[in-house]
């Protein structure tokens, strides 16, 4: 069994010490997660370090060392899958193990002695969790995330069961309420989140990249809650990269760079504005794009008749063929610096200094971060450490690519270099798999598509095939993107690919030809 093992800096270091030699002659493989003599560190970030190698998978247990055991243990539990429990003598840990499930238990160095301390590791690591109604108890977190707030507030018993209960529908989790969210999914933890917050019912909602991980459908319905409850008075801020969703829903944008407004005004005036989404990296709606497009070709959309409705092997053998990007780029960054994080695969890999460089080099030109080689990744934004962790991946050059949400909180710019690289990798005979919401992104890039609903397949064919599977596509809260959606009225014109430009020309050229 792997452990991994992390002390506060200025109360736990000696007990670490003795707890790492103890584990080490049991026959436990120990990861040492900090802190070390030589460099002061608080404990939340020890915290950090051992909670994300369990999380990760990479340790299957984790000891935790400060003071008295408790702040370490609340900064443990604040990632997603953790149950840290603090233990003072054999029965509390052997009741955090049987009982609760804990994954990692933290112990307090001023208040346990060395002794007690080794007696508490070694009663918890040979306790089972017995499951049956304490089973029951953990999976109940879901439902109780989101009431929590609603009974600090003091709100009646029975409103909030009603606020829980329309929380629930709305975000899709009425099926999900009993489950403890470490078996969710980043989409699914999101509703959750997104849940919280509705429930709230406040007078001014945030909503930052709120569907970024969401099914097509979901997000719509997300967004009608948003528009409903812009009607009933609420005022509405929306953080999104997603320009169909602003052309849909927003009555005013305000363009940003860097914390500088560039550009404010209503959203049919910002988008429509060619010049200016190019200028600033915006992308607007495929069917808008299409329109300025033929516009530009002499040709006003009123000359076209549609209404549009809604309608096996070892893990270090697998490395060298398959690299995986994590949907959260929390989960995967590890390294102290930008460079170190891209390097650490190859190097892991045995490959040559020279490639080594060579392959960092590419990487991080490709994905934008050459100036950031020094920068420590806590410190870039969620667009910048999503593209830290493709990086990592690319520069072990793999066979396959197995990339979870790759455009997650990236702007278009960022999401046509990812896909630009995707594509050239694929170009060089590597199989890339995607899971993603976005299906703008599918149907530009894709050439087979798996629909899974439940985690079952329902659909499995190539992209423009899917896409035609209307009433299926809804059953897993999909719906093809908007140019998909406007050309399947007219399928006397024959489309290689989906491209505006590409789409724009075959109508231009259709009409020209008098049909």
């Amino acid at each position: 069994m792997k452990i991994a093992l992390g002390a506060d800096y200025y109360a736990g270091l000696t007990m670490k010490g003795i707890l790492h030699q103890y584990l080490q002659e049991k026959g436990y493989t120990v990861v040492d997660c900090g802190a070390r003599p030589d460099q002061p560190v608080d404990y939340p970030q020890i915290a950090v370090a051992v909670a994300k190698a369990v999380r990760s998978g990479e340790c299957e247990k984790g000891i935790l060392i400060c003071g008295t055991g408790i702040g370490i243990g609340i900064a443990a539990n604040k990632i997603p899958g953790i149950i840290a429990a603090h233990c003072t003598d054999t029965y509390s840990a052997r009741m955090a193990a049987e009982h609760n499930n804990a994954n990692i238990i933290t112990l307090g160095e001023r208040i346990t002695g060395i002794e007690i301390a080794k007696e508490i590791v070694e009663t918890w690591l040979n306790s089972e969790f017995i499951g049956g109604p304490h089973q029951a108890c953990l999976e109940q977190i879901i439902e109780k995330e989101i009431v929590f707030p609603l009974e600090n507030l003091g709100i009646p018993r029975e409103e909030i069961k009603e606020r829980l209960e329309r929380a629930l529908r709305l975000v899709h989790l009425e099926q999900y309420r009993n489950r403890h969210p470490y078996y969710l999914s980043g989409g699914q933890r999101q509703r959750v989140v997104l849940a919280t917050a509705l429930a709230m019912n406040p007078d001014i909602l945030i909503l930052d990249e709120a569907t970024s991980e969401i099914d097509p459908l979901g997000a719509e319905e997300i967004m009608a809650v948003a528009r409903e409850l812009n009607e009933m008075g609420k005022t509405i801020i929306m953080i999104e990269h997603n320009m169909e969703e602003m052309a849909l829903h927003a009555d005013r944008i305000i363009v940003l760079e860097d914390g500088v407004k560039l550009a404010e005004g209503p959203a049919k005036q910002i988008l429509a504005d060619k010049e200016m989404t190019a200028k600033l990296d915006l992308y607007p709606p495929e069917v808008t794009q299409l329109a300025l497009a033929l516009l530009k070709k002499g040709i006003e959309l009123d000359d076209i008749p549609v209404e549009l409705t809604e309608a096996e092997a070892k893990v270090s053998d697998l490395a060298h063929y398959i690299g995986y990007v994590f949907q959260n780029p929390e989960h995967q960054i590890f390294a102290e610096t930008v460079e170190e994080e891209v390097a650490f695969g190859p190097k892991n890999l045995g490959f040559p200094p020279e490639k080594i460089k060579a392959m960092v080099d590419r990487s991080l030109e490709c994905l934008g971060l050459a100036h950031h080689r020094e920068t420590p990744p806590f410190m870039l934004g969620r667009g910048e450490k999503q593209r830290l962790a493709v990086a990592s991946i690319l520069s072990m050059d793999p066979k396959v690519l197995i990339i979870d949400e790759p455009t997650t909180g990236l702007d278009w710019r960022e999401c046509v270099q990812v896909m630009e690289l995707v594509k050239e990798l694929n170009e060089r005979g590597h199989t890339i798999i995607m899971t993603t919401h976005n299906m703008s992104i599918v149907s530009l890039h894709a050439k087979r598509v798996v629909v899974l609903r439940l985690g079952e397949k329902i659909l499995d064919g190539p992209t423009e095939e899917v896409f035609r599977e209307t009433e299926m596509l809804k059953t897993a809260f999909i719906k093809a993107p908007q140019i998909f959606r406007l050309m399947s009225k007219f399928p006397e014109i024959k489309l290689e690919n989906y491209d505006v430009n590409h789409v724009a020309e075959a109508i231009y050229n259709h009409i020209k030809g008098g049909n």
